[in-house]
């Protein structure tokens, strides 16, 4: 499954701070008072009634969430697609990501990647989409194939990521199918805070073949990246075939990000 972030308060934010946005690009029924957060109120008012319905049918099932969240989440995401945030859609071979460009030309855009998956026609696309300056970053415990597709555009990095370092047990691509081998790991922080030496990220695209589940804290509020002071502003997520504590993590990370009322989420 497919989970878009999107840090909604923050991009509406910034929106309404350029000049180069019309008053009849704001939403109708806001043209008169736009509020930044109204968007996201009204995204949340539709989603977590329906989620907590769920739940409360099936307090101990996790499965719930798994099968039921894209069907609620198609039911609100209207609200978020709107002329105001316009999401665009980046296919690579397999898969769909969505960015939000920014409405600054001159702004820096900087994009990580956490498992290559020799795979970045998404992230070409979304070069060839940009105005302004870009740096693409991207991770992978296997070097071959993706070092040289990465390096053409961006700056790649032969070790996984995950929330934390040392040596783990990883699900990589070898030829055409997934292994598991024992590989060096860097935690998200040390990899953005001490090697990338940064604190502010446009957007995370996260395919980590099942080591996403324990990343899933790092963004809730006051988590890792909080701790650290980064702001990750957007994070296409892909979360791979769960078995029963993965889902419960999952489930466990739906409604705490719903309870901190920071990310919206996007199909």
């Amino acid at each position: 499954m497919r989970v878009n972030l999107i840090f909604l308060e923050l991009i509406i934010s910034e929106l309404q701070k350029q000049d180069k946005v019309p008053n009849e690009n704001l939403p109708s029924r806001s043209k008169s008072n736009f509020n930044p957060p109204q968007i996201f109120h009204e995204w949340h008012n539709c989603i977590m009634p329906n989620l907590t319905n769920y739940r409360e049918e099936n307090p101990t099932n996790n499965d719930w969430i798994w099968k039921n969240l894209p069907k609620v989440m198609q039911q609100c995401q209207g609200i978020l697609m709107n002329d105001t945030i316009k999401v665009d859609d980046f296919r690579n071979n397999d898969e769909t990501k969505r960015h939000i460009l920014p409405l600054n030309e001159d702004e820096l855009t900087t994009i990580i990647t956490l498992g290559v998956g020799r795979d970045t026609v998404a992230e070409e696309n979304l070069l060839k989409a940009l105005k302004g300056p870009s740096k693409f970053y991207g991770a992978d415990p296997i070097y071959e194939i993706n070092a040289e597709k990465y390096n053409k555009f961006g700056t790649f990095f032969n070790f996984g990521i995950g929330a934390e370092s040392g040596m783990f047990n990883l699900s990589v691509l070898i030829g055409r199918d997934y292994a598991i081998r024992l590989l060096p790991t860097i935690s998200l922080v040390h990899f953005v805070k001490d090697i990338l030496k940064i604190n502010f990220i446009d957007d995370i695209w996260i395919d980590n073949e099942g080591a996403e589940y324990n990343l899933f804290p790092y963004f809730l509020k006051d988590g890792e990246l909080d701790r650290n002071n980064i702001t990750v502003c957007q994070c296409n997520l892909e979360a791979h075939s769960p078995n029963n504590e993965m889902k419960r993590k999952f489930h466990e990370f739906i409604f705490q990000t719903l309870n901190d009322k920071r990310y919206a989420l996007l199909l």
